[in-house]
């Protein structure tokens, strides 16, 4: 809500400003009062031991990995020219960086799996049933909420006109809901000492957002409905990651925790980039297929290419 209204009285480039001080009155914060114990074998350490445990090379070709995968996406959802042409996988701006990406990914994996000794991703937690579901749960449910983070804001410029902090307004109840959702999941737990059920009711409820979401109109759900119809989405989805984050500590051993919840937010992050990324495109390409469907006439492939790139 805020950065919309920065975006509305300002630039869009202002609401990306605005938060350097608070960026480095946290990074002041963090190394003035965070003060993390550390483990006896690693005191005596020197710097350069100490920066031999960092996982460069596979770090280095994971974000050249997903970074192809976003460039390659990113690509395919561009229209080119007027009119709304759509690039084909066979444009080398699309299948070069696609190629990177496959590459780059599956050297990650050989690297993480035989080379290094303290690997970003550790396969060896992959091939224990109830980590590599959770991390892909994390994944697939990270896709999911953070396109509707993006795209429910941007239906309501796009769609139903409103400035960037009425349609930021509207995304709210989703921040609070998934507050209340996540402190809600823990509290519950703690009394019963089950999950089970609340993690199947949380994954249902999205689903009832994300199915109404298709019978909207410019009239339905109302006012009213604009602020509280996305509540469910955020209630299921913050209690869906809390649930999972217990049961993937219960899964592991004290000593891989750290390992483990770092596994997690990894593929937590990547469902993030693709997620936003993929949806994207999608909605380019649908986009201008309605669009040629619909505008036809004098100075039509002008007006379908600024309407593609004003939400591209």
């Amino acid at each position: 809500m805020f950065g919309g209204w920065i975006n509305d009285a300002y630039s869009w480039r202002s609401a990306f400003g605005v938060q350097v001080p608070f960026l480095l009155v946290a990074s002041i914060l963090i190394a003035r009062f965070i003060r993390i114990p550390m483990a006896e074998e690693h005191k005596n350490r020197s710097l350069w031991q100490k920066l031999k445990r960092i996982d460069f090379l596979g770090s280095a070709l994971l974000i050249t990995g997903i970074g192809g995968l976003l460039f390659s996406v990113t690509a395919l959802g561009n229209p080119v020219g007027l009119g709304g042409a759509m690039p084909s996988i066979a444009d080398k701006q699309v299948w070069i960086p696609g190629v990177v990406s496959l590459v780059s990914i599956v050297a990650f994996v050989m690297v993480e799996a035989y080379l290094v000794a303290e690997p970003v991703l550790p396969v060896r937690l992959l091939k224990i049933r109830t980590p590599a579901c959770i991390s892909a749960v994390y994944f697939i449910t990270s896709c999911s909420y953070y396109s509707l983070y993006f795209w429910y804001p941007l239906y309501f410029q796009a769609v139903r006109g409103y400035s960037a902090s009425a349609a930021g307004l509207r995304i709210v109840p989703l921040a609070v809901a998934s507050a209340v959702g996540s402190l809600g999941a823990g509290l519950f737990m703690k009394a019963t000492g089950k999950y089970w059920w609340l993690q199947t009711i949380g994954a249902f409820l999205p689903i009832f957002f994300m199915g109404q979401l298709a019978f909207w109109t410019p009239t339905y759900p109302g006012k009213v409905g604009e602020y509280l119809s996305i509540v469910p989405a955020g209630l299921g989805l913050s209690a869906i990651y809390t649930t999972l984050l217990v049961a993937l500590m219960a899964a592991v051993s004290r000593a891989e925790f750290g390992i483990a919840n770092g596994m997690i937010y990894l593929f937590r992050t990547l469902g993030q980039v693709i997620g936003v990324g993929a949806t994207g495109a999608a909605m380019q390409v649908v986009l201008a297929r309605l669009l040629r469907q619909r505008i036809t006439g004098p100075g039509a492939d002008k007006i379908i290419s600024d309407i593609q790139h004003s939400i591209a």
